[in-house]
């Protein structure tokens, strides 16, 4: 009777242990963040009553929440130099702004100082103290640094200018000249400053 007892216990013993439940949870991904927590669902598909080995249904997601600040902090930050480093380029790359908005009046200007014997070097010296900045100066300055007038030459650029007041065209004026016996290239150097 000993071994029949021993047999049941036994077989009891072996009976509840491929009898017992395995638990198999299956889970909702994680919702959104609200008060400071994210929560899901878990289902133990072996439906075996018991939560031994139920995973977490419940997190503090404020920690999630602070990453997401920084994240947002450290993007504002690179875009805020990235700004900034592009304002720099532009303002090294962008012209200086010009103190008179017509430069056909900085031309006017130059033409009529050089008609009357001013020196390219008093021409620019005036142009700065007027505000106009130096490198428009010395660009518009740079038509006209090959043109050399002497006492005679002044004379056709007077007619020129007056001519042109006038209303006469460059056309005309040219033919003009070229028929009272001027030079050609001195007359084209000198058309060429108005």
């Amino acid at each position: 009777m000993k071994k029949i007892f021993l047999l049941f216990i036994f077989l009891i013993v072996l009976y509840g242990v491929s009898a017992q439940c395995v638990e198999n949870w299956y889970c909702t991904s994680w919702g959104d963040c609200r008060f400071g927590r994210v929560t899901r669902t878990c289902e133990d598909v072996n439906n075996c009553d018991t939560s031994y080995n139920k995973p977490e249904t419940k997190m503090d997601c404020s920690m999630n929440l602070s990453f997401l600040w920084i994240v947002m902090l450290v993007v504002i930050v690179v875009l805020v130099l990235l700004i900034i480093f592009r304002n720099k380029i532009h303002f090294k790359k962008r012209k200086p702004k010009l103190p008179y908005s017509n430069i056909g009046e900085l031309e006017l200007y130059i033409r009529t100082a050089i008609t009357d014997g001013a020196s390219m070097g008093d021409i620019r010296k005036n142009l700065i103290n007027a505000g106009w900045v130096a490198e428009i100066i010395d660009k518009a300055l740079s038509k006209y640094k090959n043109i050399k007038l002497g006492r005679g030459n002044l004379s056709i650029a007077e007619n020129i200018q007056m001519a042109l007041k006038k209303g006469f065209s460059k056309s005309d004026i040219k033919k003009q000249l070229l028929h009272k016996g001027w030079p050609e290239d001195k007359v084209d150097q000198i058309l060429k400053m108005f």
